[in-house]
């Protein structure tokens, strides 16, 4: 299973979409920030159109059913005979520039604890959580037991939950830390550039969630530069926000 996640910045980006699809041969597609008016994925039906995201499937609406819709995240199962049952939780959550971190946190948990409760009522620990968290992978949101208690370690994250204070917490595993790794441009999913004396220029907003059972399937995550021959990046390696997006999209392969 091949998923994609592409925050398009309210751009007329269509024909990038169907190519993106097309040339990565995408199961599900997740789509923020869309410009006005609808359209479609040719080969691909349409799961959800309304709030922050639109998500696009070749799958049957048959097998892939909405269990929870909202401005700021979808919740959806994925349930194919031939394939594993999962959860996926796609999600586009509250700015930095307009929110403390204090209220991020709040918002994550109340996210956290949605997407867990859906899955001990399914009796299904195969989660996949997706989206422009507008948080990096360090975030205390991000990190923290009770927000989505990420880690960077895979191994960690198998071990299925850890307790605190006598509370039990599940895992989940962020493979989106190997881009901290990079040695090239680009080195995350979005690029900012300030006069300010402390920025962080690259981030990696963009980021996939996998809870302790779905880990085993993981096979890559990519970051996606060049669509059916455009590049994504300006010559320098920045993001080419001008005629594209400020947000790379970003793939994830399942061996599902």
């Amino acid at each position: 299973m091949i998923i994609a996640f592409w925050n398009i910045c309210h751009k007329n980006l269509v024909d990038e979409i169907e190519e993106l699809c097309k040339c990565n041969n995408i199961d599900i597609v997740c789509i923020a920030e869309n410009p006005e008016g609808e359209y479609l994925v040719p080969g691909y039906n349409l799961v959800k159109s309304i709030g922050k995201l639109k998500i696009f499937s070749r799958y049957s609406l048959e097998i892939v059913n909405l269990l929870i819709e909202s401005e700021r995240y979808t919740i959806l199962s994925v349930e194919n005979p031939f394939i594993k049952k999962i959860i996926i939780a796609f999600c586009h959550l509250i700015p930095k520039v307009n929110y403390s971190m204090e209220s991020k946190l709040i918002e994550s948990q109340i996210l956290s604890k949605t997407i867990n409760d859906i899955s001990e009522i399914k009796e299904n620990r195969n989660v996949l959580i997706s989206g422009d968290f507008n948080l990096n992978p360090f975030d205390s949101p991000m990190i923290s037991a009770g927000g989505f208690h990420s880690t960077n370690d895979p191994e960690i994250a198998k071990k299925g939950s850890r307790v605190v204070q006598g509370k039990q917490y599940m895992y989940y595993y962020n493979p989106m830390w190997t881009f901290y790794g990079n040695t090239k441009r680009p080195f995350g999913t979005f690029f900012y550039y300030s006069s300010d004396y402390c920025v962080l220029n690259w981030e990696i907003l963009d980021n996939y969630l996998l809870s302790s059972d779905l880990v085993q399937y993981y096979k890559r995550v990519e970051l996606i530069e060049y669509i059916d021959g455009k590049n994504l990046l300006h010559n320098d390696g920045r993001i080419n926000r001008d005629d594209y997006s400020d947000h790379l999209p970003v793939l994830l392969e399942l061996t599902v």
